[in-house]
């Protein structure tokens, strides 16, 4: 606490918080003092403050008037509200209105303002915390019913043509176009659940030894078929070959189908993919790299933060693909990385343990 801002016209009581904020035993926080509502919101715009210490009755507002306007004027401030009044009435009435403590000046100690302060600023920060949660919540509500609406817009749109379409091939268009749909749905919901899973610490994993070069195999298979759509070359390669790892082979083939969806969403036409795994000193690590734009230097660290969806990329899906693929890695007891540099593709890669 090194910065206090008093709202309060009482010269007597200025003095007074002056010398009880000063005990000896450490240096007092630097005071800023107003005398009016409007010029404490000004002093706090302006220079800001580790606590506000509101006095209810100034000059231009009175009671929980007060303290009304000012947390409207700085709604993430931490408020103290300083009365002569040793009422709990008052006290619970300005609380709901928005102050965050409640002390009476004629009781008022060092070690009960510096508590005071500190639970003030603890409340802040819960309650921002509380609010960035709720935003993120409405953030992927919103997100979410975007994407379905207009994947499942897609499946009904492409069954109503099969209807009409005499032409084999375009029957065959269509019947892509539903399957593409209905897997990104899968998709959207799959990460929900896991990352629910993750919160609750109920992600497990039932790991078992599995040939490495298999599960390159496995995914090559299973994304031939996008990437070509895309008009991208998907390569594989396997130094790996008659080795085993210890894994969940559903769950490993998750995260390569996490990192390998993330490189054809954000590799141009005509770019190629390089699926690969190679063994070192008791583990194997698998990498994914593409051409695409690269990953911008300030984002680099967030790409696998919760709900990340960088600016420079496309906007599709949650942003929850390259957590989820971290939470297992690690489940795994491996290591997930990410290099890249702006104009030259990226590589994601993790490592398994060998079974042993």
């Amino acid at each position: 606490m090194k910065r206090l801002l008093l709202v309060e016209d009482n010269q007597g009581d200025v003095e007074l918080l002056r010398l009880r904020m000063s005990d000896g035993r450490s240096p007092p926080p630097r005071i800023a003092v107003a005398e009016t509502l409007a010029e404490g919101i000004a002093t706090y715009a302006r220079e800001g403050a580790d606590a506000v210490l509101l006095d209810m009755a100034l000059p231009d507002s009175t009671g929980l008037e007060t303290v009304e306007t000012f947390r409207k004027a700085a709604p993430a401030a931490p408020v103290i509200v300083l009365t002569g009044l040793n009422d709990l009435d008052i006290a619970v009435a300005a609380l709901r209105v928005g102050a965050d403590d409640y002390l009476v000046k004629g009781e008022l100690t060092p070690e009960l303002l510096r508590r005071s302060v500190f639970y003030a600023l603890e409340r802040r920060r819960l309650s921002e915390r509380a609010r960035r949660a709720i935003d993120s919540r409405d953030e992927i509500l919103r997100i979410v019913s975007h994407d379905m609406r207009n994947h499942m817009a897609t499946v009904i749109a492409g069954l109503h043509l099969i209807k009409t379409d005499v032409a084999e091939d375009k029957r065959t268009r269509r019947l892509a176009q539903i399957e593409k749909a209905a897997m990104t749905i899968r998709r959207l919901i799959g990460d929900l659940i896991d990352v629910d899973a993750l919160d609750k610490g109920t992600l497990h994993v039932e790991r078992a030894p599995c040939d490495a070069a298999s599960l390159i195999e496995a995914a090559q298979a299973s994304f031939a078929p996008v990437a070509e759509r895309r008009k991208l070359r998907l390569e594989a390669g396997a130094q790996c070959r008659g080795v085993d790892v210890l894994c969940d082979r559903e769950r490993i083939l998750q995260v390569l189908g996490n990192l390998l969806n993330n490189a054809i969403k954000f590799t141009p036409e005509g770019g190629s993919i390089e699926l690969s795994c190679a063994s070192d000193d008791g583990k194997v690590r698998f990498s994914v790299r593409d051409t695409g734009p690269g990953i911008p230097e300030e984002q680099i660290d967030r790409v696998f933060e919760r709900f990340f969806r960088g600016s420079q990329q496309s906007q599709e899906g949650l942003g929850l693909g390259l957590t989820v693929a971290r939470a297992l890695v690690e489940a795994h007891g491996g290591v997930i990385g990410v290099s890249s540099k702006p104009g030259e593709g990226a590589l994601f890669w993790f490592t398994l343990p060998v079974a042993r």
